[in-house]
C-alpha cells in the first residue's frame, strides 16, 4: 500500500519538527553527531517549510573563520550546542568544500520521504 503524497508530507513535516540548528563538520559526525566539528564554524539556525512532494529544503549559511576544510559533512539538531541536545541526522556534502581564509559557505539540506 502507498500512502497519499498529503500522508508523506505530514509524515516528513513531523520528522523535521523540533530541527532547529544545523552543525558543520570536517569529518564523518557518526552516530551520535557530535565527531569532527568544524573548529571554523558556529552551528546556524536551520528551520524547514512544510514538505512539498515528499520533501522539504533548509537554506543555511555558515560564517568560516578562516583556513579550513574540507568540510564534508553537515548535521542537524534540536539546539545549537549540540549535545545534550537531539541528534536528527547528519548528511554528506557534496561537493565538499574548502577555505583559503574567512568566507561563507551556503547549504541546502534536504529531507526526503518516499511515497511508494
Amino acid at each position: 500500500m502507498a500512502y497519499t503524497q498529503a500522508r508523506v508530507n505530514a509524515a516528513l513535516d513531523g520528522a523535521n519538527n523540533g530541527i532547529a540548528w544545523a552543525v558543520l563538520h570536517d569529518g564523518d559526525p557518526g552516530g551520535a553527531g557530535t565527531g569532527n566539528q568544524a573548529a571554523e564554524s558556529s552551528p546556524v539556525a536551520a528551520s524547514f517549510p512544510n514538505a512539498s512532494n515528499g520533501e522539504a529544503k533548509a537554506q543555511v549559511t555558515f560564517t568560516i573563520s578562516g583556513a579550513g576544510g574540507p568540510y564534508k559533512y553537515v548535521s542537524l539538531w534540536s539546539d545549537s550546542g549540540g549535545s545534550p541536545g537531539t541528534f536528527y541526522g547528519s548528511a554528506a556534502l557534496t561537493p565538499e568544500e574548502s577555505f583559503n581564509g574567512a568566507g561563507t559557505l551556503e547549504v541546502t539540506i534536504t529531507t526526503t520521504a518516499n511515497s511508494t
